[in-house]
């Protein structure tokens, strides 16, 4: 077993809960997500990578919030000290954690998060026993069906934004399709409103991305 997968298992039985692996799902730049069961339920547990082999993206960016208090973190952190990718790593994940629940919990298409650890996050598995939900970019989608999925989009893209929230990195590639319904995930990148002067550019990347998906359709 991966050595990070096993940590994170180890992680969770502390917090009791007891994690059983399934399978390997998907590999990213970021991150491995594994199916796994907890009391008989299959879950989704998204396993990061460690800070060197990972492809952070738009740094700059994503640090022009003020999410880090402390200007001695903040300037280890746009140093890339040991100490400041460290930060950055565990900054990475609880921000994930923190924004799939309010998403979540203010009524967007996002998977329940469940909870977390240093270098996991478990959430809700979208899908089926026999096959896993489909990415975006990989379905099959007829005019009316692409319609349909693209005003589903744009809600949750209001939503996030009411919210004080800007995906960031929304795109074909993240956003999953179960039952007729869509998820959005990948949320490490998401810009606050209120203190990121970026974040207007970064909705109009998001949008952008998801006509240009559309377009295929119309």
């Amino acid at each position: 077993m991966d050595k990070l997968l096993s940590a994170a298992i180890e992680q969770f039985t502390k917090k009791g809960i007891n994690l059983e692996l399934v399978r390997a799902l998907t590999s990213g730049k970021e991150a491995r997500v594994y199916i796994v069961s907890w009391e008989e339920k299959p879950y989704a547990l998204k396993v990061y990578k460690e800070y060197a082999t990972r492809a952070f993206k738009r740094n700059e960016e994503y640090l022009a919030g003020k999410y880090v208090r402390r200007p001695s973190e903040r300037k280890a952190m746009m140093k890339r000290s040991k100490l400041g990718k460290e930060l950055i790593h565990r900054l990475w994940i609880k921000r994930e954690f923190y924004l799939l629940k309010k998403l979540y919990d203010a009524g967007a298409d996002v998977p329940e998060p469940v909870s977390m650890t240093r270098n996991a996050i478990l959430m809700e598995y979208i899908g089926n026993d026999n096959s896993p939900a489909q990415l975006l970019k990989s379905l099959g989608a007829n005019k009316a069906g692409a319609a349909r999925i693209y005003k589903k989009i744009l809600k949750n893209v209001d939503i996030f934004y009411k919210n004080g929230i800007v995906h960031g990195d929304l795109s074909e590639f993240n956003i999953l399709y179960s039952s007729g319904k869509i998820y959005i995930i990948d949320f490490p990148q998401a810009a606050d409103i209120r203190n990121n002067p970026n974040a207007d550019k970064l909705l109009k990347r998001d949008l952008e991305n998801i006509e240009k998906w559309y377009n295929k359709y119309r």
